[in-house]
Parts: C-alpha cells; structure tokens; sequence
C-alpha cells in the first residue's frame, strides 16, 4: 500500500540540536518545550530582462533565518551551544564574552493529516536568550523564550533535509538518533 501524502501541516515537537565538529555533525540531544518555528528563506532573485521579458530569473539559496519558541533553555545548551561554563565548587553557570557560538543541526517534526513530516536544518548559529519574565498577576503565565536560528548552507551546498511520503520506515525511526546527511 503507498502511502499518502498530508494535505495539511499542524504541530511542533521532538525538537533537536547537534553541535558540529567541522564538517561532522554531533549526536542529537532532545530540546523540550517548543512552542513555535518560523524559518523564513534567505537569498535574492536575480532577473535579466532581454526581449523585453524577464528573459532569466535565477535565485540564490543563502539558508534560512527565523525565530524558535520554547518554554525554557536548559543549561545543556547553554553550555553546548553559547560556551557558558558550569563553575565546578559552586555549580554556578556563567557567560563569557569572547565565547564562540557552536554551529549546530537543527531536527524538528512537524505533524500532518497523514504522517509527521520530520526535518533536519544544517549549518545553524543560534542568538542567545535574552533575559527577563513578568511578575505574576491573577494568574501565572508561562515566558517562552525565543531564540534566533540563522541557517547557511553546508561547503556541500546542503542546506536541509526533509522526509516524504515514501521515506522507509528505518530512515525515519532513526531520524533522531543521528543527523540524517544525504550523499550528494
């Protein structure tokens, strides 16, 4: 039986980073609490008008840039991804200046009317947290934290993969367990 393709999109979960090493991707580690992913594409179209028509449209692929919600950053990844440090005697986590951010893969699902559509994003830098909440009134609400993903593509020219319908089912039960790179 093939399977069929979604007609629609909802949801967000299973959020996933791994920091890279060079050309080498890391091992996945879970992020819990996402809220919202909005990526948007990066790059310029070109067009060359001959005869009187845009005779030649090209565009270029430089990434994507957008913003991440989720409830709360743990300090694995603070660690991870912005080099904060964990002080050893006093357990204390502190932030540097001159720390470099990791370039990271980022993996999401992304839920459909038929099957999740599962996605890893390569060559990734992430703005830090900023710092704040609100006092709490009548009720408590929660404060998301957002952070900003900015995605370039890999030397390869990789920029993403995404799962089809037709992906097998071992491709996808291992989606998570490693960064999934296509041979290209």
């Amino acid at each position: 039986m093939t399977a069929t393709e979604n007609k629609v999109r909802f949801g967000l979960k299973n959020f996933h980073y791994a920091v890279r090493n060079g050309n080498t991707p890391g091992t996945p580690v879970h992020v819990p609490g996402s809220v919202s992913l909005d990526l948007q594409p990066q790059g310029e179209q070109s067009k060359f008008y001959a005869e009187n028509i845009a005779y030649y449209v090209t565009q270029s692929n430089q990434g994507y840039s957008g913003d991440l919600v989720i409830a709360y950053v743990p300090d694995a990844m603070r660690q991870a991804v912005w080099g904060e440090v964990l002080q050893e005697t006093d357990k204390v986590l502190y932030e540097v200046a001159n720390a470099e951010p990791a370039v990271v893969d980022i993996g999401f699902q992304i839920d459909g009317d038929q099957q999740e559509r599962l996605t890893w994003v390569y060559g990734c830098t992430i703005s830090r947290p900023a710092l704040g909440s609100n006092t709490i009134g009548e009720t408590k609400e929660v404060q998301p934290q957002t952070l900003t993903i900015t995605s370039s593509p890999l030397a390869n020219g990789l920029v993403k993969s995404v799962t089809t319908k037709d992906t097998t089912a071992a491709v996808r039960s291992a989606w998570f367990e490693s960064v999934y790179v296509p041979t290209i």
